[in-house]
């Protein structure tokens, strides 16, 4: 999925909760998936600065990991 505008932004951020909410069902344990996230979430915030220094590749790999931990937050509030 191509998304060129914040429409198809918002509709991305619905399949995200549709497939959380298929994940739940599943049976998959998000007490214990959130934890392991709240584990390693300090880890992968301080390796941003790592990440962005990467020739070429540094910036969009840091927007990346940094949207996927907002996902991640949404998924496991506090």
């Amino acid at each position: 999925m191509a998304i060129q505008t914040e429409q198809d932004a918002l509709k991305a951020l619905d399949a995200i909760e549709v497939e959380l909410t298929k994940s739940r069902a599943a049976g998959i344990d998000m007490a214990v998936l959130c934890a392991t996230y709240r584990t390693i979430k300090p880890f992968l915030e301080g390796s941003l600065w790592l990440l962005g220094r990467i020739p070429v590749i540094g910036t969009k790999l840091t927007v990346t990991v940094s949207f996927l931990i907002q996902i991640a937050d949404l998924a496991c509030p506090l």
